[in-house]
């Protein structure tokens, strides 16, 4: 989150005052940056899945790597054309890329994980019914004795349970 941020400020305040500089020194640099950026990401291509400093370098390579792809096509577009705004724009463009996908990923990551939590809830509270089940088995409860079991452990008070089954408290009690 904090890199299409970042990099969508930068390119905002190069809009607000470009600075001119010569199209084949851009290029020479971000070829430079670009070979960089490449050796770097096949490094930590495998350690952005065993924890999460290595999703997080890997995220800012990257990052990176798209900047240098970017500032190459400026530095043609400027080579060609003149139009020196093309490298902020191109670079505003990056982080809004960046930010979109990034968001899309974290989103998809928390809808995974609260499903998965969703069903571990689904098959704990399963196991406990089954264990209460067992237990009710084994003490012999009657089914209004299992239904006020069952309502009490859910939180009821013993007035509520009355009240739900159309009983006095001391008949829930019993």
């Amino acid at each position: 989150r904090q890199m299409w941020i970042r990099d969508s400020y930068e390119a905002w305040q190069r809009c607000r005052s470009p600075e001119w500089v010569t199209s084949g020194e851009m290029l020479i640099v971000a070829i430079a940056g670009l070979i960089v950026n490449l050796i770097s990401f096949r490094l930590l291509t495998a350690g952005a899945k065993e924890s999460i400093n290595g999703k997080g370098a890997f995220f800012e390579v990257l990052s990176d790597l798209l900047g240098s792809i970017g500032v190459i096509i400026a530095a043609i577009i400027v080579a060609l054309t003149g139009w020196t705004y093309a490298d902020p724009l191109i670079g505003a463009a990056i982080g809004l890329i960046l930010g979109v996908v990034l968001g899309g990923i974290a989103l998809q990551r928390f809808a995974r994980d609260g499903w998965r939590a969703k069903e571990k809830l689904r098959l704990a509270s399963g196991a406990f019914m089954d264990l209460l089940e067992e237990r009710f088995a084994d003490w012999g409860l009657t089914p209004a004795e299992r239904d006020g079991a069952l309502f009490a452990i859910k939180g009821m008070s013993t007035a509520e349970i009355a009240s739900l089954r159309n009983t006095s408290e001391g008949t829930v009690k019993a």
